[in-house]
């Protein structure tokens, strides 16, 4: 095997050295990928055009909490999200392991990177923007302050560093090239207090209007805003938002309709959308 690194020099042989390390969790279906509350507070991908300048974002969210997150360049809910849901999905479900590396305990996951491909529907002439893809959201980085940290057991912040640190090893044969990620172990799952995303459904979208309420709705029944405070939400630059909420918003809504998202407009203007399953009630409030 020839090992060739994505920009991150990680020491894959260190981190196997020492064997096969201590699993972590028990490993999941890969349907299901489960993310603490916080990062799904966080508007970390944003339903934009690409913007390939480095990124420090800093927002208020509903709750009154200061989001701060850092990242390589402005992280898309088109391109991005997928990439990254379809990389933990499979991360989870090989099971994350803890070893050493130069003396530190770290997390580690493996697998071969065509599970990657197959997901993400596409093949390995997409090598080169799966990899900058890989190595843009593993650089990625989030802080929460919160404003009231008693609905929070004391805890006045919430921090996650870098998301993972990828390492591909190319091969030949049945599996082909292996990608390894030293992970953060915040992405550990934890069924019993984690939340989940099904991952058939997030890559069954086509708009990236849809993937970006797709992802604020993974923590929430449902949410009630106006076209404007939406737009803010998912992190749209699009300043005309007449034209935003005709081209992009509604066609949206449509498109999660048919897999089966339901959504209403309220007679002040605000829309009202639910997660499948979870009947229209009067009078949400946007949380």
């Amino acid at each position: 095997m020839k090992s060739s690194m994505m920009k991150s020099h990680t020491d894959e042989s260190s981190l196997t050295s020492s064997g096969e390390g201590r699993l972590l969790h028990e490993p999941t279906d890969g349907k299901r990928v489960w993310m603490p509350h916080p990062l799904l507070q966080s508007t970390i991908f944003a339903a934009t055009r690409p913007d390939h300048t480095s990124q420090r974002i800093e927002r208020i969210n509903a709750f009154g909490d200061k989001i701060r997150i850092d990242s390589p360049r402005l992280l898309t809910t088109g391109t991005d999200l997928p990439v990254f849901l379809s990389t933990l999905a499979l991360a989870q479900k090989n099971g994350i392991r803890e070893g050493t590396l130069g003396g530190n305990t770290v997390c580690f996951t493996q697998f071969p990177i065509a599970g990657l491909y197959e997901l993400l529907g596409v093949d390995r002439r997409n090598r080169a923007w799966l990899t900058q893809a890989l190595y843009d959201i593993g650089r990625t980085s989030f802080l929460i302050t919160y404003r009231d940290p008693e609905k929070h057991r004391g805890r006045y912040k919430w921090e996650a560093g870098q998301f993972w640190i990828p390492s591909l090893t190319v091969g030949q044969g049945r599996n082909g090239s292996t990608l390894q990620l030293q992970i953060s172990r915040f992405l550990v799952p934890k069924p019993d207090v984690y939340l989940y995303a099904q991952l058939e459904l997030v890559n069954a979208l086509e708009t990236d209007v849809a993937k970006g309420i797709f992802w604020v709705l993974i923590c929430r029944e449902s949410l009630r805003a106006s076209p404007g405070e939406w737009q803010s939400l998912l992190g749209s630059n699009d300043r005309k938002l007449r034209q935003w909420r005709v081209k992009s918003f509604l066609p949206a809504l449509e498109e999660l309709a048919t897999m089966g998202f339901s959504w209403r407009e309220c007679e002040d203007g605000a829309v009202v959308v639910h997660r499948p399953g979870k009947k229209q009630k009067q009078g949400e409030l946007m949380s």
